[in-house]
Parts: C-alpha cells; structure tokens; sequence
C-alpha cells in the first residue's frame, strides 16, 4: 500500500520548498514537493503559482520540532519586518502559530521578551488546546452554501430530464453529489499531521441529506426520462 503524504507546507517560491524539504529529508524524513497553479478569476487570465510540500502525518510533529531548532538558532535581522508588528500582531503570531513559519513564531516569541510581554509557554499551550478541541467538533458550514446544495440536489434532476445525455446535464449532477460529499466527508489536517472533519454534526447531516436526495432525485429522473423514451 503506497504512502499517504499530506500538505505540511505552502511556499511562494519552489526554491524555499525545496531547501525546507532537502534539509528535512537529512533528519529521514521523506517528502513530495508539488508545484501549483491556481487560477484568480473567471477568465483565467490572473495565475497564482505556488508550492505545497507534503509529508506523512506521522512526520508532521518531528518536523516542526526540527524547524522549531532551526529557528531558535537563527539571526533575526534588524529590519525584519515583524519588528513594525504591535505587541498584539506578536501575540497572534503565537496562538495561531500554524499560520505562520516557525522562524516567524521564534521572532515573535524574542520580540515579545524584549518589549516584556512574553508569554509562558503553558499559556500558549492552553490557548492551542482549546483550538484543537475546537477542530475535533468541527464548523458550521455556510447557510448560504448549504442551500445551494439543496438547490443543486433537487434541480439536477431537472436538468436531466430537460437535457438528457448532454453535459448540462451531467453538470447539475455533479453539483449536489459533490456539494453532499464535501459536507459529509470533507477534513482538516492540523499541524500535528491529525485529521478531523471539518464541519460539525449538524452541517455533516445536511451533507448526507443533500447526497441522498441527489440520488433519488437522479435515479427517478433517469427512470421516467427512459421509460418515456422507450414508450414513446
């Protein structure tokens, strides 16, 4: 059975990515690097190019132990630019500590020390552990986007029975099985490499309602579109 490697990593310039995932790679830690190019606009016209490196989950944890070393060795410049940060942007850096790299988190952690507004560690601990208690019960999904999902569940069946067998019709299909799939089943990976869902039970069971009236609704526009056309 192939390994599993998730997004550890994003990275604006592959060249970052790479040196991050060779140095990992000294400590056995095996990687996949893939390069992205995400599309801004209807037209395709705006590209944003952009770098993911992934790592086994289980690697997740000693990876961040190893570029938390790296950080604490390195020499913060004196323009950094988390130097014109409040003494509140610092703290936000900590408590959302995923959200950043780990020589950003060391920077904050030392400029917060200098200003005399450090932070005990087991304060920052607390704060991330209710976070991740958060994580494990998951979100609520978008009203707005949960309605759509109805929407695409019920009307799909139209368009099948008005474009039977061409694109569109296959199109308002996809919308609700994809729309139910993703609030059912849909994860976040936290950056211990720990999966959970990612809306919570409520949202999960609109999302198994929308799948299954995306499938009754398909199955019985199918069967009169056929019966019709073999009767007819």
């Amino acid at each position: 059975m192939p390994e599993i490697f998730e997004i550890y990593e994003r990275f604006d310039h592959f060249d970052d990515a790479e040196e991050t995932a060779l140095r990992l790679n000294e400590h056995g830690i095996p990687f996949q690097l893939e390069e992205v190019v995400a599309r801004t606009d209807a037209l395709h016209i705006i590209r944003y190019d952009y770098t993911v490196l992934k790592l086994r989950p289980s690697d997740f944890s000693r990876a961040n132990e190893i570029k938390e070393q790296w950080a604490g060795a390195a020499i913060m410049p004196n323009d950094y630019y988390l130097q014109e940060f409040s003494t509140e942007e610092l703290t936000d850096i900590l408590l959302n500590s995923e959200e950043w790299s780990a020589q950003d988190v060391e920077f904050a952690r030392r400029l917060l020390r200098e200003r005399g507004n450090e932070m005990e560690d087991f304060e920052i601990e607390m704060i991330r552990q209710q976070k991740r208690v958060a994580l494990t019960k998951g979100r609520k999904g978008d009203t707005a986007w949960i309605i759509f999902g109805y929407g695409a569940a019920i009307f799909g069946g139209v368009l099948i029975w008005f474009f039977m067998g061409s694109p569109v019709s296959f199109g308002g299909c996809l919308l609700g099985i994809v729309s139910g799939l993703y609030f059912l089943w849909y994860k976040t990976i936290d950056e211990d490499g720990n999966k959970y869902y990612t809306f919570d039970t409520s949202t999960r069971k609109h999302g198994k309602a929308i799948l299954i009236i995306s499938a009754l609704v398909i199955g019985v526009f199918i069967s009169i579109g056929l019966y019709i056309r073999i009767s007819g």
